[in-house]
């Protein structure tokens, strides 16, 4: 390490000597008066920015080195930068001072050689042209765009700069801010514009809200001239906005809209206009708008001169004494008049508008609004506040007075008067960090408050590029996370990831943050530096301090070095460190100004002061209260596993990125001498993106190893695990420079203990997700790669059909797959076993746990091996293909000798992997003896569950001694307030894979349901309904403890095996459960509940809600056929639903779409299978639409062991109720027009051609498949296939058929439908014994099992006289090369049948 250090300080001198030299030549030059060149001066910038670069570098190393000199250091490199400041100021200076000299000799030059110079005058018609304004509400896009384009086409020559300011000042009320802060930075006007008409030139939504509002005008209450004009106005508008985009008032929305506008008239008007309409004439729209127009103006004539009549009178009644009240009465009549002349200084403008008015304090308003006889709510004059008619009210608290009458708000324009003292990190950012403001703060409204300073400091953060920037921070131990703004985040042009996080602040106000971003900061005065990771906010809060301070007054120590020599001055904050942080950044030394005064305390940023002051202000300021919360990912990672468990596992198609996670596993995989594999880390494009790691990973090691050296225990255990990856070599340490050679990748590990487990009960976790200095994890440049075993439902199931089983355990199985030499660079740790000990580096040699490509690589890897060995063990490979869950194994056999084959396979396979199995258990006692005692799987007791002697396997809790399947109760924690997060947290607790348990989880679903419906907040105390629901079941919970079953679901000596699922629905859930029924020789059958699933109902009707659980069904009858592999006699679907077994024996083409969609896909997945009806009380599923209590599904029969009519080897079927009315049904309307005969489609006689005909049909066939939208390997092809030739014969033969036959047709399709002997065919055609065969009727007769093709036993059945007849005869007869009548007619006889035959060479002339 001496070595080292002094090779570090020999480089510092050097690099100090570079910037000395160039100082030294400065001094020189100046000296000597010697102009240096241009060139030379950008070389010395060049030199002075390396060698800097350099010396940060060469600091870091130093202070990890030798930490313990690391304040001397600090001083030698601070001597550093001052001189590299000097240096590199005196260079820029004289650059600049060259470059300015250039361009005035050029000037010159110019002006001595006569060209003139050109004289620009811009003249901008944009600030005397007013402009017109967008509140963000769709409906007035059209409207802003129309005008406002005017105006810029006129103004062609303005710059895109000036064109967006004006556009941004444009934008109002909820369009305020909405410009990307890109596009302003970048002065991309057009990109701006696009982007607003991308958003808010939504023609549908905005036709949507024109109609929603015509529908929904507001109605007259009394006959009224100004609501009544109101009521034209506004219908006009709209319509007249319907109109603009093509939809016009005709037909029926002229009568539509009509009847809306009457339904709003008063009783008197609504009588006027129906006197008006003639008796039996529809009015229309323009009619009934002209009749209210002038309706209207009557009104208004009416009422003025009775205001004016009753003005008059009232002068003249009024005694004297009540003079002033009647002064105040006869104003209500000329504030309509007069309404925007301003009663405070009598200009043209709304009252709220005086700017000298909003500049007072609250206070002050209030008494100058009373002073000028004001209503306080609407501040017109003319009536009093509780007689006030407008809608509003104070937007603070809901009130009635106006808002900037409001005495606990700011002043409006607070923080415009502020920003003079502000140093925005972008003044062009200035506008959007005010817009968009997350409310971390609350004001007080008490009139001369004590200002207390918060802690602030000014660091160094490094950008993209690791250039230094200065940003404000806030420190604050009341903060969970650390935040940073998006003005600062723009400027440092770090990338940022998606994040889905919540933040509440006071009063639980929440915020959703979507970005954060990993910021390297850097103290100023020490070496402290720290990675923090930030959410990003568009405003952490507001200026800071409220007011500028007198520092004179607070008496700082001159030798004080502050973190924020600008702390008394009204700044933004850019940076906020919470907790985490915020006691790690404090020092001891702390200096007390005295009693209300601040203190100063010495932090590693600096000196901070934090305290009152005796500043007072007489004007109302906020006061800041910046703690935020945030809650962490377990619950949302608990109820993701939740609703993933309950899902039914369907195939899915490889992404793209799986697929080259895939690809590049096949050809990066490689084994060694010894069998074991060797794998590489599956990368991304972006792994050059990766930055700095190593610093984080050093203070996460020194953090770990304070925790560890606090707790004996826990750091026993930790080295123990730690020593045990040296001494098997799944670590190397690596010494220096490899150590420090790049790229690389530090990751932090920590302990996680789990004291469930029966061998391993601390591991270490290797955080591969710790961000670098670039905001990316080794984790966000890895593929994850797919899955490639089965999932757990289907291993489960599996595992209950064995008569005997075994588990086992492959351990450290991520281990045993090697890493290859050229990624363990990104896998390097730091450890140390004594805190006195250097700290030295490793580098993982194995697959590493926590990587986010490790599962796939440890699962591949073992598919990997059954592709290279399994060959020689068939069933080991079966095993480890199917029945491999991670690194367990479970599975089983139909006898003792067939598991231990499949054992000894299991063993010699893995082995060849370098893999090994612990951990075997058997329900089998003849097995187990054959497995070592220390190989074999601890009994571990859980006296919360009830079970003794109990396995633990995937979560399923399996006592081997008795064969059967245990459930687990969780205890409930108490809580003595009942939250939403609470009973979600204990409802995503539940394990369920095979829904056993599934009718008591359909009641939590409905609870949470519940609790969504009423927007119960995430930490209110839920209501008292659902408070007791949630105890009821929490005390059925706890009765129901002790529930077990048996693990077999296959009953021995059974003559018959039958798969039975249910399903139902309710309006509250639906549901599907199987059932394996073994029928016995004793005339008895058993059934046992193997799985099921449910789902919360949506709001639709019940039969749908039936057919949703038809196809639940479907769909998990097809995971467990597929899964458990078993041959059953009969598989039989049953519901309750009559009016869904009705769709499913419909043409889906007859039935409404979401109907058709579904039914589509039971008929393409169970057609092979029964489906029967049962009565509802009969229906094992009922449970699971309306769910049971814990307690009563233990007892519940039914449930476990099925209904009781299938109990016996034969049951009957049960008789299904008549559907009278069967909805979802298309409604068909036809035109029925008379004709002589049968229609006949013009096309069959419009060819001389059969050929011909028959290639139209193939074109009109392709047409029929792409309108319905299916597809296949053909489309690409341009002319017919063979496929689309034979369906084209097809078509013309039912057409043909279809006019010339259509009463046999009828007749035979209803015989062979009914089987009845009564509709037996028994027409012209008998001889022939027809037969209907895909709609076109054939030949049928005797010689159906001769040894001919189809066409041959059942030639298609033609009329003889028809044009299609003779251009079949004539296309064979070209064909044979003009055959004779016998050989035509043998040729013709091998497809068709034309009746009369013999007759065809006399009726169609020689052939």
């Amino acid at each position: 390490m001496a070595e080292a250090l002094a090779a570090l300080q020999r480089q510092r001198e050097f690099i100090t000597s570079k910037v000395a030299r160039i100082k030294s030549s400065l001094q020189k030059a100046d000296d000597e008066q010697v102009p240096l060149d241009e060139f030379v001066l950008e070389t010395y910038i060049r030199t002075i920015d390396a060698a800097y670069q350099e010396m940060n570098e060469c600091q870091t190393k130093m202070c990890a080195t030798n930490p313990t000199k690391q304040e001397e250091e600090e001083e030698i490199y601070v001597e550093f930068e001052n001189l590299f400041t000097e240096v590199r100021a005196v260079v820029s200076r004289l650059l600049k001072q060259k470059k300015d000299a250039q361009t005035s000799n050029a000037l010159q030059r110019q002006v001595a050689a006569g060209v003139p110079q050109p004289i620009r005058v811009q003249q901008s018609i944009l600030p005397h042209t007013p402009l017109p304004s967008f509140d963000g509400k769709p409906e007035h896009w059209f409207r802003f765009k129309s005008m406002f384009t005017d105006i810029m086409n006129k103004c062609a020559n303005e710059d895109a700069a000036t064109k967006l300011y004006h556009l941004d000042k444009c934008l109002v009320g909820e369009a305020a801010g909405v410009i990307n802060q890109q596009f302003i930075n970048e002065n991309n006007y057009d990109a701006a514009w696009n982007f607003l008409v991308q958003r808010y030139e939504d023609k549908r939504k905005i036709v949507d809200i024109h109609a929603n509002k015509l529908l929904h005008l507001k109605p007259m209450t009394q006959e009224s001239g100004r609501q009544l004009r109101d009521l034209i106005e506004e219908c006009k508008r709209h319509v007249d906005s319907l109109r603009y985009h093509g939809y016009d008032v005709l037909g029926l929305s002229d009568i539509v809209v009509v009847n809306v506008l009457a339904s709003k008239l008063d009783f008197e008007t609504k009588k006027l206009w129906e006197a008006n309409n003639e008796h039996g004439v529809i009015p229309t729209y323009d009619d009934t708008i002209e009749f209210l127009e002038k309706h209207a103006l009557v009104l208004e004539r009416v009422e003025a001169s009775s205001s004016i009549q009753q003005k008059t009178k009232s002068k003249a009644n009024v005694p004297a004494t009540s003079q002033k009240a009647s002064q105040l009465k006869s104003s209500s009549f000329t504030v309509t008049a007069a309404e925007t002349k301003c009663v405070f200084c009598d200009k043209e403008h709304f009252n709220h508008q005086y700017d000298e008015f909003l500049k007072l304090s609250p206070c002050e308003r209030n008494a100058r609004a009373k002073k000028a006889g004001v209503c306080y709510n609407c501040l017109r004059k003319g009536h009093l506040t509780v007689k006030c008619t407008s809608k509003h009210s104070c937007r603070e608290c809901n009130k009635r007075h106006h808002t900037v009458l409001h005495l606990d708000s700011p002043k409006p324009n607070d923080d415009a008067s502020k920003t003079d003292s502000v140093k925005p990190v972008d003044s062009d950012n200035s506008s959007s960090l005010m817009s968009n403001v997350v409310t971390l703060s609350c004001a007080t409204g008490s009139s001369g408050y004590k200002d207390v300073l918060l802690s602030t400091a000014v660091a160094n953060i490094l950008d993209v590029h690791g250039n230094v920037r200065l940003c404000r921070i806030l420190l604050d131990s009341g903060s969970q996370l650390h935040l940073i703004t998006e003005a600062m985040t723009t400027l440092l042009g770090i990338q940022r990831e998606k994040c889905a996080t919540s933040v509440v602040g006071i009063n639980g106000k929440e915020t959703h943050i979507k970005h954060q971003v990993m910021v390297m900061l850097q103290s100023r005065t020490t070496s402290y530096s720290e990675n923090i990771e930030c959410l990003v906010v568009p405003r952490i809060t507001g200026i800071l301090p409220a007011q500028e301070l007198n520092i004179a007054e607070i008496a700082i120590p001159n030798d004080v070095r502050l973190a924020d020599p600008e702390f008394n001055r009204p700044q933004r904050i850019d940076l906020l460190i919470g907790a985490e942080f915020f006691y790690s950044i404090l020092k001891s030394n702390r200096i007390d100004l005295g009693p209300g005064r601040p203190i100063i305390q010495e932090t590693f940023l600096g000196w901070v002061v934090a305290g009152p002051t005796h500043n007072r202000s007489s004007n109302i300021q906020p006061q800041q209260c910046n703690t935020v919360s945030s809650e962490t990912n377990h619950l949302d990672e608990l109820v993701q596993r939740f609703w993933m468990v309950e899902d039914v596992p369907m195939a899915s198609r490889l992404s793209e990125e799986e697929a080259l996670c895939e690809q590049h596993y096949v050809q990066t995989t490689t084994r060694d001498s010894s069998g074991r594999y060797v794998v590489r880390l599956p990368f991304r494009d972006n792994v050059d993106k990766l930055g700095e790691t190593k610093q984080h990973a050093l203070q996460r090691f020194q953090q770990l190893e304070r925790r560890l050296n606090s707790n004996e225990q826990l750091k026993r255990e930790y080295d123990c695990f730690i020593e045990e990856y040296i001494r098997l070599n799944h670590c190397r340490e690596v010494f220096e420079p490899e150590a420090s050679s790049k790229p690389n990748c530090f990751l932090p590990h920590h302990a996680v203990l789990k004291p469930s487990s029966s061998s391993t009960k601390l591991r270490t976790v290797f955080d591969a997700s710790a961000k670098s200095t670039s905001g990316l994890s080794l984790n966000d440049v890895l593929m994850t790669g797919p899955s490639v075993q089965d999932s757990l439902l289907d291993i489960t199931m599996r595992f209950r059909v064995h008569q005997y089983v075994f588990t086992c355990d492959v351990p450290k199985m991520y281990r045993q797959v090697a890493m290859a030499a050229e990624d363990t660079k990104f896998l390097r740790v730091f450890y140390r076993k004594q805190s006195s000990d250097p700290i030295r580096t490793f580098e993982l040699t194995t697959v590493t746990y926590g990587t986010a490509s490790a599962p796939f690589s440890a699962t591949r890897t073992l598919v990997q091996l059954v592709h290279d060995e399994g060959a020689q063990f068939p069933i080991a490979a079966e095993i480890v293909l199917h029945d491999v869950y991670i690194d367990d194994a479970l599975t089983g056999g139909d006898s003792i000798e067939f598991i231990k084959e499949a054992a000894e396979q299991l063993v010699h396979l893995l082995e060849r992997g370098g893999f090994q199995l612990h951990k075997w258990c058997s329900n089998s006692t003849e097995f187990l003896e054959t497995i070592p005692e220390e190989l074999k799987e601890k009994r571990t007791a859980l006296e919360f569950s009830g079970a003794n002697d109990v396995i633990k396997t995937l979560g399923l809790l399996w006592n081997p001694s008795t064969d059967e399947l245990c459930f687990r109760m969780n205890p409930v924690q108490d809580q003595a307030v009942i939250t939403k997060r609470h009973i979600l947290s204990e409802v995503s607790k539940t394990f369920d894979p095979l829904g056993l348990f599934a009718p008591s989880v359909v009641l939590c679903k409905l609870l949470i349901r519940d609790l969504w419906k009423l927007e119960v907040g995430w930490d209110e105390e839920v209501p008292p309904d659902q408070m007791n629901s949630w105890m009821r079941y929490i005390a059925s919970l706890k009765q129901a403890e002790g529930m077990k079953i048996n693990r077999c679901v296959l009953t021995p000596n059974r003559i018959g095996l039958e798969l039975h699922a249910f399903s139902d629905a309710s309006f509250s859930a639906y549901g599907t459960c199987v059932y394996i029924r073994s029928v016995l020789p004793d005339g008895t059958a058993e059934l046992h509940l193997l799985t099921s699933k449910s789902r919360v109902a949506p709001n639709q009707t019940i039969p749908r809600l039936e057919l949703c659980g038809f196809v639940l069904m479907a769909r998990l009858v097809g995971v467990v056929m597929a899964a458990i592999k078993q041959r059953f006699n009969k598989v039989v679907l049953w519901t309750d639903s009559t009016i869904v077994l009705c769709w499913l024996n419909k043409p889906p083409h007859q039935l409404n779409t979401f109907v058709s969609n579904r039914v589509t896909e039971i008929n393409r997945t169970t057609k092979e299978y029964e489906r029967k009806y049962v009565e509802s009380k009969s229906n094992p599923a009922d449970m699971l639409s309306r769910g049971v209590y814990p307690a009563d599904l233990k007892i519940n029969d039914v449930w476990w062991h099925g209904p009781t009519f299938l109990r016996t080897a034969s049951f009957a079927d049960f008789k299904e109720e008549e559907v009278v009315d069967i909805p979802d049904v298309k409604k068909v309307t036809c035109t029925a027009q008379e004709c002589e005969g049968p229609y006949e489609l013009p096309v069959l006689t419009r060819f001389s051609s059969f050929r011909r005909l028959r290639r139209v049909m193939a074109y009109v066939a392709r047409f029929i498949r792409k309108a319905r939208k299916i597809r296949t390997d053909n489309d690409h092809q341009l002319y017919p296939t063979v496929d689309e030739y034979m369906i084209s014969l097809d078509l013309n033969m039912k057409a043909l058929q279809a006019v010339h036959f259509p009463e046999e047709i009828q007749q035979i399709e209803k015989y062979q439908r009914t089987g009845d002997p009564k509709h037996r065919y028994v027409g012209k055609l008998r001889y022939l014994n027809p037969i209907l065969e895909q709609g076109i009727l054939r030949v049928g007769g005797r010689i159906k099992h001769a040894n001919l093709t189809f066409a041959q036993r059942h030639p298609v059945i033609l009329p003889s006289k028809h044009h299609v007849t003779k251009i079949i005869i004539d296309d064979l007869h070209q064909m044979y090369l003009h055959i004779g009548p016998s050989g035509l007619l043998s040729l013709l006889r091998q497809r068709f049948w034309i009746l009369d035959s013999r007759l065809v060479p006399r009726l169609f002339g020689p052939v």
